[in-house]
């Protein structure tokens, strides 16, 4: 016990206890932890003397019960039995055969192949804002209706302007 610990004790027990109060009370607390740890040690020892107990139980009695594998193999199997495989062979209707000069043959060199790359379309083109729609179109009437967040449909008051017309 550390000098702050004995200091506290001191102070809690000066005024309210009796003298042999506290040296009872330190009395009872020091056999109970050692009482605890022997407790303990008796546990850990009992465990550990189970285990050991049930190992060599399992060992012994797969010792005396099992026999060995190369016995156990040589009395429980039946000598194999031969099979003889007889093969002769297809009739001349089952075989595939192909002669050399019934396919024809393609050939192609580098240059009469064209290559065709595809890339990233990103720079192709720009999306037009709503006012740069509506600037092309001049002094044509027309509307722009919203029918959701990202969807627009561009309406002309003339039929004839759907057909197209020159951009100013």
């Amino acid at each position: 016990m550390n000098s702050d610990s004995k200091r506290l004790l001191n102070e809690i027990f000066d005024d309210a206890a009796p003298a042999g109060f506290r040296a009872a009370v330190l009395d009872q607390t020091l056999r109970q932890v050692r009482h605890r740890r022997r407790m303990r040690s008796v546990n850990r020892g009992a465990i550990l003397a189970a285990v050991l107990f049930g190992a060599s139980a399992l060992l012994v009695r797969n010792a005396r019960h099992s026999p060995s594998p190369i016995t156990a193999r040589i009395s429980t199997q039946k000598p194999p039995t031969l099979l003889v495989v007889h093969s002769r062979p297809l009739p001349p209707a089952m075989t595939v055969e192909s002669q050399p000069g019934h396919v024809q043959v393609v050939s192609s060199s580098s240059r009469d192949v064209a290559m065709i790359e595809t890339g990233s379309d990103r720079g192709l083109y720009r999306e037009l804002t709503d006012d740069e729609l509506l600037l092309l179109l001049g002094d044509r009437p027309a509307a722009l209706v919203r029918q959701g967040p990202h969807q627009a449909e561009l309406v002309f008051v003339n039929p004839s302007d759907e057909k197209g017309f020159p951009v100013p």
